[in-house]
């Protein structure tokens, strides 16, 4: 008897509930609930599959205890054979982008803003701005300003390479701007890991 065949992430409609897929989890996030940064209502993933295919999927709170230490993110060099990246030119970040998906960018890190507060429904929120080559801001908040500056601080100061991926891109006050999406984004400073061998692969900055 013949094995049952797999789909492939491009092949997955609406038009069924169940699929039989192998797939990687690339990036997986919890989002805390709004009251509690303790106490979680989702856990969010993007699912990779062979042909390097995206999908993201949610665990909800009601299933959260049955799946949260069960599904792991992981990338190995062995099994990992596409780019897990869908790098986003400047040209295109300028033009006409879909700003409801995020984005992966490369760029060499140009300037670092100053740290500065900002305050929302009673809530305090620190912020850098940063400007990458092409002269494009990226703004980052809370913990990823730590990861900032302690990538600056080890001693990293020129010419440093910058991955972010999984960035918001928004309209402000007429021009172009992309900021981290909260628990999602992902930074990678001068990547020399696994993902770096991908990031090497496709831009020829190094």
């Amino acid at each position: 008897m013949a094995a049952a065949r797999r789909n492939f992430v491009s092949e997955i409609t609406p038009a069924k509930e169940s699929w039989d897929v192998v797939i990687r989890v690339i990036q997986l996030w919890f989002v805390p609930e709004m009251n509690s940064k303790q106490k979680f209502y989702a856990m969010e993933m993007v699912l990779m599959d062979e042909k390097g295919f995206k999908i993201q999927a949610s665990v909800r709170k009601a299933l959260l205890s049955r799946f949260e230490n069960k599904i792991c993110e992981e990338i190995v060099d062995d099994l990992i054979t596409v780019s897990p990246y869908s790098f986003v030119s400047f040209p295109e970040i300028v033009g006409k982008i879909d700003m409801d998906y995020l984005i992966d960018v490369v760029a060499i890190l140009s300037v670092v803003g100053r740290e500065r507060v900002y305050e929302r429904n009673g809530v305090t929120t620190k912020f850098k701005v940063i400007e990458l080559q092409m002269k494009l801001d990226c703004t980052l908040f809370g913990p990823y300003v730590d990861e900032l500056d302690a990538n600056l601080k080890s001693g990293n100061t020129d010419h440093v390479v910058v991955l972010p991926y999984y960035l918001k891109v928004k309209l402000y006050n007429g021009k172009i701007q992309m900021h981290n999406a909260m628990n999602c984004t992902k930074l990678l400073f001068n990547p020399k890991n696994t993902r770096g061998r991908f990031f090497k692969a496709e831009v020829n900055i190094f």
